[in-house]
């Protein structure tokens, strides 16, 4: 260790220890107390195999952290599963925590040499593989192979897990998946995990079974998975010339005659390409299967080999602009993510989740938490009191505290510090809960149309509202055209009325240069 690497590993020591960790050395690994449970800290890929030795030599609930980004290229070598079904079957499956912390593992570049491979071959009973990213490319002439090659027993659980990983079967048969090879008796949970790889099945008349997060799930009534948030955005193919039986589903390749399988809130756009696919089951036997909330792209919901239709099948086929646009991102939820206008499909991250102004194209909203700009097609106004009108006025970025009128469809709120505007804003906002008292007006689609109602009940927190005493029924704005100024009459010096910048806005007196005074450009 040089000096440089002595005095971060003194100052990460002490800061641990400001939050009730500690770091000790134990086998070659360093540890560290987080609450009241040790972790064994995975720096490199020799820390992994170190690690993979420490439990299949039957330390099999240790837990483990990744402290950095890996590369396990230089180790494939002698790389032996986390779990090692070959060293004592059930008894030596891995059930521990291993949190990758949003790292990623590359270079995972192998020939399998064992029925169960992956970075973990077995987990059982309270395992949690969690938050890492992997990259490599694995052929594979055995049983079970994934991230995970197999899971049993009571809720292991698999979880933010992003594979790249190609996978090259070798021989006829055999049951692979993007995430997990095989989900066997117990309940097995995978969930906010995604599958952007290559999986070529290469499967000449086997009965295969190969899927985008899950391969198979075994003929036994006590077989349960759960496969919650998901996406495959990846490819699964057939190369074999004479494809034969063996089934491809986007999010699992086969369910036997017994488990029940839920897939609630997934995305299947990935492409499949054999005999026998289906963009969420590549067959299905048993009819307590179900899908909820989910959606597609492609030609099979369920592949043909499928002898019963999944009990529920909420399904929805979607168009690359639906994708694009933010509404699967919403409609599938908060744990989705989609940065509006870069990214052309949602993820399962939760980091930019996807918001909806609602059904008649506008809504109101007042944040005193944070500035913030939009993301997608939605704009933010503010209003301005003309006559018995409301002009609305675009504002580009919105200030924490500034109530406003947004239209358009979904967007993105992105947090930004901001200062405040110098415009006239006759909007006023509630960050609770907020009794009406007869004054005030809420937006609303109502029988005159879209414009501020009187309020009655409650104003929800989070609103923007208009507030007067006059009494009249509705403020109006015109909705064909939110960014027009409705400006009448002519203007002087003496006059008492509203002015303009050039983007709009009304301020509160004239600057400098061009303003829009009673309609017209005037310089001051």
């Amino acid at each position: 260790m040089n000096m440089k690497q002595k005095f971060y590993s003194i100052l990460l020591t002490a800061l641990l220890g400001l939050f009730g960790m500690q770091v000790q050395a134990r086998g070659g690994l360093s540890t560290v107390t987080i609450g009241s449970a040790e972790y064994y800290e995975i720096g490199t890929g020799d820390d992994l195999v170190a690690f993979a030795a420490l439990v299949n030599g039957g330390t099999t609930t240790a837990n483990a952290i990744l402290t950095a980004d890996i590369d396990l290229s230089s180790v494939m070598s002698t790389w032996t599963p986390i779990g090692d079904w070959n060293t004592g079957a059930v008894s030596s499956a891995y059930c521990g925590h291993f949190d990758g912390q949003g790292h990623t593992i590359s270079g995972f570049n192998a020939t399998a040499t064992q029925n169960y491979y992956g970075i973990f071959g077995v987990i059982s009973t309270g395992a949690l593989i969690e938050n890492f990213t992997i990259y490599g490319t694995v052929s594979c002439s055995y049983k079970t192979m994934g991230v995970v090659g197999y899971a049993r027993d009571a809720t292991p659980t698999i979880r933010g897990i992003h594979s790249y990983l190609n996978i090259n079967n070798t021989a006829a048969g055999n049951r692979h998946g993007g995430i997990l090879g095989s989900s066997v008796n117990g309940t097995i949970i995978v969930e906010r995990c995604t599958y952007s790889g290559t999986l070529d099945g290469n499967d000449a008349g086997g009965n295969g079974n190969y899927g985008g997060i899950v391969g198979y799930v075994n003929n036994h009534a006590n077989a349960h998975l759960r496969v919650t948030n998901c996406l495959f955005d990846g490819k699964l193919i057939n190369s074999a010339a004479a494809p034969g039986n063996c089934t491809f589903g986007g999010m699992v390749g086969y369910v036997g005659g017994s488990p029940d399988v839920i897939l609630t809130n997934c995305l299947s756009i990935g492409t499949l390409q054999s005999a026998i696919t289906g963009q969420f089951y590549g067959a299905v036997k048993h009819n307590t299967c179900s899908i909820i909330n989910s959606f597609y792209q492609g030609d099979n919901i369920n592949g043909s080999a499928s002898t019963v239709t999944p009990t529920t099948q909420e399904v929805t086929t979607v168009t690359a602009e639906q994708l694009a646009s933010g509404e699967v991102a919403y409609k599938l939820g908060e744990a989705w993510s989609q940065l509006l206008g870069t990214e052309s499909s949602p993820i399962p991250t939760g980091i930019n989740p996807v918001s909806y102004v609602g059904d008649a194209g506008y809504a109101t909203l007042y944040d005193t938490t944070t500035g913030y700009t939009l993301g997608g097609d939605v704009k933010a106004y503010v209003a301005i009191l003309n006559n018995t009108w409301l002009d609305l006025s675009e504002v580009e970025n919105v200030p924490a505290g500034t109530p406003v009128v947004l239209k358009g469809s979904y967007y993105n709120k992105l947090a930004a510090d901001l200062p405040e505007l110098n415009v006239v804003n006759d909007l006023k906002g509630t960050d609770a809960d907020t009794a009406a008292d007869g004054t005030m007006y809420i937006l609303a689609n109502g029988p005159d149309g879209i414009g501020f109602y009187k309020a009655e009940g409650t104003i929800p927190a989070g609103k923007a509202y208009y507030q007067s005493t006059s009494g009249v029924k509705v403020f109006h704005f015109d909705a064909d055209d939110a960014t027009g100024i409705s400006l009448n009459g002519q203007w002087s010096m003496d006059d008492d009325q509203p002015i303009y910048n050039l983007a709009g806005q009304r301020i509160l007196k004239a600057r400098k240069g061009i303003n829009i005074m009673g309609g017209k450009k005037v310089l001051y």
